[in-house]
């Protein structure tokens, strides 16, 4: 099984790399099935934009693209943070 953690959350605690929490604000880990021991990180701090994260897949399949700023202002723009917040 493959396995992403993305971490949306300013200065959390790093559940794979700690040591990040000083230098990045935000996150995304991912480890694929194959081989586990070998994670890939994308960290970024703000004011960087969400980056565009790959996901990965069954093999033959080639990995996805995950937009996390389209998918960030999809999820405001469906739901009802923009009463609450706005």
């Amino acid at each position: 099984m493959n396995f992403v953690d993305i971490d949306l959350f300013f200065d959390s605690f790093r559940v794979v790399n700690p040591e990040f929490m000083r230098i990045f604000n935000y996150s995304v880990y991912v480890s694929r099935a194959f081989n586990k021991n070998d994670i890939a990180e994308y960290s970024w701090i703000l004011p960087d934009p969400l980056p565009v994260v790959p996901i990965p897949l069954m093999p033959p399949d080639d990995d996805i693209g995950l937009n996390l700023a389209t998918a960030y202002k999809t999820a405001y723009e469906c739901g009802r943070y923009r009463r609450v917040l706005d």
